[in-house]
């Protein structure tokens, strides 16, 4: 099962993809590959970091708008955050849905933990 990762914009969001909102985001995007998309949220392509949040966030809110969105993406770097904040989670969740990466394999370790092997 795939985790939600959680990041704090105007409240606590749960983002999470599934196989068909992988599908949406890639139609919103003009048929790019989930490796081209994750690459355009690394290079700070804002078109692709809008897309994604409105989309990853859609199972957890079903009434935020594609507008919307972007007002809490606005908030968000007008608070003095930076855009790394989202990517690395917004990735992390694409590669989690994709089957790229396991999501234990990116969950910090335990309390006890770190360290062993």
């Amino acid at each position: 099962m795939v985790d939600r990762i959680e990041i704090t914009l105007d409240k606590p969001r749960q983002l999470k993809f599934t196989f068909a909102s992988l599908r949406l985001l890639q139609a919103r995007l003009g048929g790019a590959s989930l490796l081209q998309i994750i690459s355009r949220i690394e290079s700070v392509d804002v078109e692709a970091i809008v897309q994604a949040v409105w989309i990853g966030f859609g199972g957890d809110d079903r009434k935020l708008t594609f507008d919307r969105a972007q007002e809490l993406l606005d908030a968000h770097m007008t608070n003095g955050n930076n855009m790394a904040d989202l990517m690395r989670p917004l990735v992390l969740a694409i590669m989690q849905a994709s089957g790229l990466v396991k999501a234990k394999d990116n969950a910090p370790p335990e309390e006890g933990e770190a360290g062993k092997n």
